[in-house]
C-alpha cells in the first residue's frame, strides 16, 4: 500500500510575488465582503448587577487580492498608447495646419489684395495709356494713309473723267460738224456790235455758207477762212474787241479749276490727242 500523505496545512497569509503596477485603467476590484450588523450596546446595567462577560473577538475575514496583470497586457498597451499618441499628435497637428493655413491664405489673401490693388491699378493705367497712345498713333497713320490713297484716287479717277470727256468732245466735233452753229450763235450773243469778222476752219467755213439761209443771223458778217484754227471752234473780232471761241480756249477754260497736271491737250476733231 502508498504511504499515506497528510495534506499540508493552507497557509492564512500566503505571500504573493510583486508585479508592476499597470499604467491602463485599472482592474475591477472585486467587492468587499459584506460585514455583519452591529449590535447595539446594551443598556446600562444597574448598580449591583455585575458587568456580562465581554464576548471573545472574532478575527475579521482577509479581502481577497486582485488577478495579476500580466506582462503582455501592460507592453501592449504601452505600444497602444504610443501609437495612439502618436496617430494624435499626427491629427492634431493635420487639422492646426489646415485650420492654420486657411486663416494666413485668408489673411495673406487680404493684404495681398489691398497692397497690391493700387500697384495693379497704376500698371494697368500705364499699359492702357500707352495701348491707347499707339492706337491712335496708328489711327493717325491710318487716316493719313487713307487720306493720301483717297487724294491719289480722286486724282486719278478726275483724270480719267477729263481724258474720257476729251474724247467724247473730239468725237463729237468728227460726228457733229454742225454744233458750229451753237457755237457761232452764242458768241455773236457777247459781241457789243452787230457786224463781226468770223475766222473758222476751212471744213466749217464751206459748211457754214452752205447752210448760210437757214441761219440769218449769220449775215452781214464777214466769214474768213483759218487754216490754223481747229474744227469745232471759230473767233470773232471787231474794230473794238476780239473774243476767242477757239476749241483749246473753251477747253482750257472748262478745265479752269482743275490740277494743272490735269489740263490735257484740247479735243480734236475725230477723237485722236
Amino acid at each position: 500500500m502508498p504511504p499515506l500523505t497528510r495534506p499540508r496545512p493552507r497557509d492564512p497569509h500566503p505571500v504573493r510575488a510583486w508585479v508592476p503596477e499597470d499604467f491602463g485603467p485599472p482592474a475591477p476590484r472585486p467587492a468587499a465582503p459584506a460585514r455583519p450588523p452591529v449590535t447595539p450596546a446594551p443598556a446600562a446595567p444597574a448598580p449591583d448587577a455585575r458587568p456580562p462577560r465581554a464576548a471573545a473577538p472574532s478575527a475579521a475575514p482577509a479581502a481577497p487580492a486582485g488577478p495579476a496583470t500580466p506582462p503582455e497586457r501592460t507592453q501592449g498597451y504601452q505600444a497602444g498608447y504610443a501609437e495612439g499618441f502618436a496617430t494624435g499628435q499626427r491629427e492634431a497637428y493635420a487639422k492646426g495646419y489646415g485650420e492654420g493655413h486657411q486663416e494666413g491664405y485668408r489673411d495673406g489673401r487680404a493684404a495681398g489684395y489691398q497692397d497690391g490693388r493700387p500697384a495693379g491699378y497704376e500698371a494697368g493705367s500705364q499699359e492702357a495709356g500707352a495701348l491707347v497712345a499707339t492706337l491712335r498713333t496708328l489711327l493717325d497713320a491710318l487716316a493719313a494713309t487713307t487720306g493720301a490713297l483717297h487724294q491719289a484716287l480722286a486724282e486719278d479717277l478726275l483724270a480719267l473723267s477729263v481724258e474720257i470727256a476729251r474724247k467724247m468732245v473730239g468725237h463729237a466735233l468728227q460726228t457733229r460738224p454742225e454744233q458750229i452753229f451753237d457755237v457761232l450763235q452764242s458768241a455773236l450773243a457777247a459781241l457789243p456790235q452787230a457786224r463781226a469778222r468770223i475766222h473758222l476752219h476751212p471744213a466749217d467755213l464751206a459748211l457754214v455758207r452752205a447752210h448760210l439761209p437757214e441761219h440769218p443771223a449769220l449775215t452781214g458778217h464777214r466769214l474768213i477762212e483759218d487754216p490754223a484754227l481747229s474744227r469745232g471752234g471759230c473767233t470773232l473780232d471787231t474794230d473794238t474787241t476780239q473774243l476767242d471761241a477757239s476749241v483749246p480756249t473753251r477747253w482750257a477754260r472748262l478745265l479752269g479749276g482743275f490740277p494743272d497736271h490735269l489740263l490735257t491737250a484740247p479735243p480734236a476733231a475725230g477723237g485722236d490727242a
